[in-house]
């Protein structure tokens, strides 16, 4: 009897569980750190939501939205698009977008701003079965990063059961230097004088947009020559912020501190005149798994070193010595 009560008593805890949505998940690019390639030849993405059935259960009609950052729409909102579907025979359908970015389905649905959203939503085709809804994601890129929402419908029409998923698509780093800050359009270019003992350039070089996020590596005047951590101080550190779309985006930044001096110059192959020298300072970002260097494109960002060396006294004595040689010399001929 013990038996028989338990077994019952699990049945109906079963069916009272009802319809719902058991996961939501995608078949790659869930971790920041390993994200879904991206471009005409990357592997396709699905997104899957699978939902929880009773015996009687099925949905009725089922949507994915994604949020663009930075990009709003017609009811005064985040810019979104909708992909949405009614029956499971609609599986391999493209989408057909119900998101607040359509002026009218008649008129061509897109305002000239936002014509993109029509090539975009091409790329999108639902996978449908009675178990699960989901997405298909052919050709991903920068865009696709974000939340997707997946929102279903059961049967009774009475509930609206929601999750959501943060994908990632590599996308290539963009690199600034925030120290020295540019002030009013000004110059931000690092001064140094060796002749006075000021022989410390600092600077900081802060990685944006980039998925994965990006190894950062400093050089002198081109990327090929690289600083070596041996002559320098550098130091990386990586935070996470909120995109507009709502996902984790982690901001890289790493900060040098160095020395100048005669043999750091010559080691890196600047070469002083009259006293005086220049270099540029500059950082690049480095995803080699997703974006191979290829002629070191990798969109550096750069500040000019200006400094003083002392070589003109040391030229102008050089100089008199040689005048005064000349001299002598001659008045010995004479």
């Amino acid at each position: 009897m013990i038996f028989i009560s338990l077994f019952v008593s699990v049945a109906l805890l079963k069916v009272a569980h009802g319809f719902g949505i058991s996961s939501i998940r995608a078949s790659q690019g869930e971790d920041v750190h390993r994200p879904a390639q991206s471009g005409d030849e990357a592997q396709d993405i699905e997104l899957i939501c699978q939902l929880q059935l009773n015996p009687g259960d099925h949905w009725t009609s089922c949507a994915w939205t994604h949020e663009f950052q930075d990009v709003w729409g017609l009811t005064n909102r985040q810019g979104y698009v909708m992909c949405s579907v009614g029956s499971i025979n609609d599986n391999g359908k493209y989408c057909n977008d119900v998101g607040n970015l359509i002026i009218s389905q008649s008129y061509g649905g897109y305002d000239q701003d936002n014509a993109w959203v029509g090539p975009y939503v091409e790329r999108l085709t639902h996978i449908t079965a009675e178990t699960y809804c989901g997405l298909r994601i052919s050709k991903p890129n920068a865009n696709d990063t974000g939340i997707w929402k997946c929102l279903v419908n059961d049967n009774s029409a009475s509930s609206i059961f929601r999750e959501e998923i943060n994908l990632f698509v590599a996308n290539k780093s963009e690199v600034v230097i925030t120290e020295p800050v540019r002030r009013n359009g000004g110059d931000n270019s690092i001064w140094t004088d060796i002749t006075t003992g000021q022989t410390e350039i600092r600077a900081t070089c802060e990685s944006r947009y980039g998925v994965p996020p990006p190894q950062l590596s400093w050089y002198i005047d081109e990327p090929r020559n690289k600083i070596s951590d041996k002559d320098a101080r550098i130091s990386t550190t990586t935070t996470t912020s909120n995109s507009a779309q709502g996902s984790n985006i982690e901001i890289t930044k790493s900060s040098i501190s160095m020395e100048i001096n005669e043999r750091s110059l010559n080691a890196y192959g600047v070469r002083g005149e009259h006293g005086f020298f220049s270099f540029s300072l500059g950082c690049y970002p480095r995803q080699d798994t997703y974006f191979p260097q290829v002629g070191f494109s990798q969109n550096p960002a750069e500040v000019m070193v200006f400094g003083k060396n002392g070589a003109s006294s040391i030229f102008q004595v050089t100089t008199i010595l040689i005048i005064l040689f000349n001299i002598v010399t001659a008045i010995k001929l004479f």
